[in-house]
């Protein structure tokens, strides 16, 4: 039985003639399968078929080209897949790396070719990625050999450690000003983590070395809603004045409050000259107000009454957390966002945390937001690093490129480390970390993020180094 959810999802799709992604294999299937004349006249018409990306295949996906594929009369199956089994990192898609690994079983006659020279990278960055693909157990590692050897003394990877989150951006940062003084441009650079709330501490420290930079495929961290929310509460504890950032969460969470009780207590605070934390209280303009609205303005002004007071002896972090905990957002976020989209929004505002933990006084810490939300980013928008997520580079390449938080429980994640196929997916995706770059990577870890928070580096990064050992005493006994 389908969670309700879904079931009203699946009405809705109906209800609008609608499919979804998932509906098109999955009724194309049943089509075909149904119906051998519909299946004979696409296969007639599609006598050769070819699959990219083979290694992201799912079932109902592989269903698929096992029907569309088969010989159809005197015609032989004519099927080119390309795909690479240590690329296979999309597993909480559906996707199933082992269809890659059983391609040979399941399709006899196919003559496999291995492509193993590759034209990207250094050796000393292959080797690298080996080094951590080859310990792999669920696809067979294979060693690629460069193209291209490196340039007289250039030193194409480079592993540091910092104390934490911050530390690791400004050393990212003083090395990205580095390399462009010697002559490299900022868009020939990426800085790759493996989750999205890890750009809060790079995008600060690239804005205060006042280098332009991107957040690709993602909104940058402070512009995300739940961060807006949580800062706009904040705006409001420290400035009473401040209607705008008020406005924006008087009813998130919801508390009765709508668009038109909002309209009502704006219009009052503007005709009698007073802010709009005022109007919350004010009993004249609680008495314009359905009962339901006049309640919540009431307890919302008595929350924010209380943190103003908590203000002036609560360090930010604290605040900030019981703001998050008794406005009821942190309980609202967890009844209003899937399962799939909650752990992002709490990694989000546990980021938001670290860095207010890092100023003594609210006003300080807002005072960092606003430099760092109003800085120029550069005149040439084009020429820029580039900031995202391990997923969303795969496919990608630059010169140089800089993995952090290879920690464990960063990479690989802690929801990875309970199954060996968690820890194979992350290896898998470690592995294409380290391919995107060219001439020069750049591997780091800290040793903590959080305050007090010890941290150990990856074992992937371990690996990484342990081969370097072993390859360096082999060369020495030769």
């Amino acid at each position: 039985m389908w969670p309700l959810a879904t079931r009203r999802y699946q009405r809705a799709l109906a209800q609008n003639n609608a499919l979804d992604f998932d509906d098109l294999l999955l009724l194309t299937h049943r089509l075909l399968s149904e119906h051998p004349d519909v299946l004979e006249d696409y296969q007639e018409r599609w006598r050769h078929l070819l699959v990219d990306e083979y290694q992201d295949t799912d079932a109902a996906q592989y269903a698929l080209v096992r029907l569309l594929s088969q010989p159809a009369g005197a015609r032989p199956r004519s099927l080119f897949a390309v795909g690479d089994g240590m690329q296979s990192i999309y597993g909480f898609r559906n996707a199933d790396h082992t269809i890659i690994t059983r391609f040979t079983g399941d399709f006899p006659e196919a003559q496999v070719i291995e492509l193993r020279t590759n034209y990207r990278s250094r050796q000393s960055i292959l080797d690298a990625a080996y080094a951590v693909i080859r310990h792999s157990r669920s696809v067979p590692p294979m060693p690629l050999r460069a193209a291209a050897p490196a340039r007289q003394g250039e030193q194409c990877l480079l592993i540091f450690d910092a104390k934490d989150g911050r530390d690791e951006a400004e050393q990212v940062a003083r090395r990205i000003n580095d390399l462009v003084r010697q002559g490299r441009r900022y868009r020939e650079i990426a800085v790759l983590y493996r989750t999205r709330h890890m750009s809060r501490p790079l995008e600060s420290a690239l804005r205060h070395a006042r280098i332009p930079y991107s957040v690709r495929g993602s909104t940058g961290f402070y512009d995300r809603a739940v961060i807006r929310d949580a800062l706009a509460y904040l705006r409001s504890i420290n400035n009473p004045s401040d209607n705008l950032s008020l406005s924006r969460i008087a009813n998130v969470p919801a508390r009765g409050i709508g668009p038109q009780s909002l309209q009502v207590l704006s219009t009052f605070a503007a005709q009698h000259g007073i802010p709009l934390s005022e109007a919350l209280a004010h009993p004249a303009a609680l008495k314009q107000l359905p009962s339901k609205a006049a309640d919540g303005a009431r307890r919302l002004a008595s929350l924010f009454a209380l943190w103003r007071r908590y203000a002036t002896s609560f360090p930010p972090d604290k605040l900030l957390g019981d703001v998050l905990e008794r406005s009821g957002y942190l309980a609202a976020l967890e009844q209003r966002l899937s399962p799939e989209e909650l752990p992002d929004a709490q990694a989000h505002l546990q980021e938001l945390l670290v860095a207010a933990g890092e100023h003594d006084d609210l006003s300080s810490f807002l005072q960092e937001i606003a430099l760092l939300t109003s800085a120029d980013e550069g005149d040439d928008e084009r020429d820029q690093v580039q900031l995202l997520t391990i997923h969303a580079a795969k496919g990608l390449e630059w010169p140089i490129v800089f993995v952090v938080g290879l920690e464990e429980g960063t990479l690989p994640h802690e929801r990875s480390l309970t199954t060996s196929d968690g820890i194979e997916e992350e290896r898998r995706l470690c592995y294409v970390a380290l391919t995107r770059a060219g001439e020069q990577l750049c591997l780091s870890w800290a040793a903590g993020r959080n305050r007090g928070q010890q941290l150990k580096p990856s074992r992937f990064l371990e690996e990484v180094e342990a081969y370097g050992r072993e390859r360096a005493s082999m060369k020495q006994s030769a």
